[in-house]
């Protein structure tokens, strides 16, 4: 943070400390799981940790129920 960020933070009584904290720490997990969310859109894009497409029921039903 800039100097004149923490010097605001710093003027801050506890309780808003503790709602800037709780804020600023919301957004950081908001971001991670923006971040986690586009890779997954990304892989199933490329074609990464799908499974296999199937033609119709018979298809998918022979292939649930073939002994692996």
């Amino acid at each position: 943070m800039s100097a004149s960020v923490m010097t605001a933070y710093n003027g801050l009584n506890a309780e808003y400390r503790s709602l800037v904290d709780d804020f600023i720490t919301m957004l950081a997990v908001r971001q991670n799981e923006e971040n986690e969310t586009l890779k997954v859109i990304e892989d199933a894009r490329n074609g990464i940790g799908l499974s296999k497409g199937y033609v119709g029921i018979d298809e998918l039903m022979e292939d649930l129920n073939a002994d692996d």
